[in-house]
């Protein structure tokens, strides 16, 4: 699970390598962030300078953690490492493609639009 001060990896091609949390989203007593949930995320370190990761506070979405998340089915999944990719003000990704594993539980919480753009989910 997630929660302030954490470093995470960002799973796309922006730029960014390893983001800081600032804040979980969703309300005043949300200290922890799971699969799905929404960070207000610090850029300290990047990969190369690119014209769109000129600011140093972002919106991310958490795509894998390595806390075993519970499936509908009765599994348990986990991952190496925790993961999140970056999204505009809008809401819209900022980078091209998204690296790795990204779990299926993104789709059932309406966030469908990051499961278009990669190949591999689990």
């Amino acid at each position: 699970m997630v929660q302030v001060e954490s470093m995470l990896n960002v799973s796309d091609n922006s730029g960014a390598r390893i983001v800081k949390c600032i804040r979980v989203l969703g309300g005043s007593n949300v200290r922890i962030g799971g699969v799905g949930s929404f960070l207000v995320v610090a850029v300290p370190s990047r990969r190369i300078q690119r014209r769109f990761i000129s600011r140093n506070l972002y919106l991310a979405v958490v795509c894998s953690v390595k806390k075993n998340v519970r499936r509908f089915s009765g599994y348990y999944i986990s991952s190496y490492k925790n993961k999140v990719i970056l999204l505009s003000e809008q809401g819209k990704i900022v980078g091209t493609r998204i690296y790795g594993v990204v779990f299926s539980e993104l789709k059932y919480l309406g966030l469908s639009k990051i499961l278009q753009r990669v190949k591999l989910f689990v």
